[in-house]
């Protein structure tokens, strides 16, 4: 007969062989949060903002295909002298920014290249958080944003700088 130690080694037993053969690509790389903490750093210290203004600079933090997107907005937007589809800066959902404390979570993915970061703030003066998040995947160039999404809009980045003029 098993008593209750013995179930409970059991279940320790158990447990810990499961953890072992999960799918990789649920755990959690560190990377990836290194990555998020990289931009976010720049936002909670000042009130400048990251530089996307290039495909070369954009792809410092987006995958090729969303560096392009953002590449062409901007060349568009100089040549009609005008504000492109981009209109405030994706990582902090809006325009005007002072530095403030950014809190940041990276959860697994559906695999080891996958992964879905949180940004969650108060911008000063507002009562109610803003919360951006980020679909991350791990390139041969290390963690690239592939998509942002904003609480208070149904549009994503890419949707929003896919759309026709």
């Amino acid at each position: 007969m098993f008593n209750a130690r013995s179930l409970s080694l059991a279940a320790l037993l158990v447990g810990s062989v499961v953890g072992l053969l999960a799918p990789a690509g649920r755990a959690q790389d560190a990377g990836a949060q290194a990555f998020l903490q990289g931009i976010y750093a720049i936002y909670e210290k000042s009130d400048k903002a990251v530089d996307i203004g290039s495909e070369a600079k954009a792809a410092r933090y987006f995958v090729p295909a969303v560096a392009k997107l953002i590449a062409r907005d901007v060349a568009e937007s100089k040549k009609r002298q005008e504000v492109g589809r981009l209109d405030f800066d994706p990582f902090i959902a809006g325009q005007d920014w002072s530095p403030t404390k950014i809190a940041l979570q990276v959860a697994p993915g559906a695999s080891a290249e996958r992964a879905t970061g949180t940004a969650r703030f108060t911008v000063p003066g507002e009562k109610k958080p803003t919360v951006v998040t980020l679909d991350l995947v791990k390139t041969p160039a290390g963690w690239r944003i592939a998509d942002i999404h904003w609480a208070d809009q149904a549009d994503s980045l890419v949707t929003v700088l896919s759309r026709k003029n």
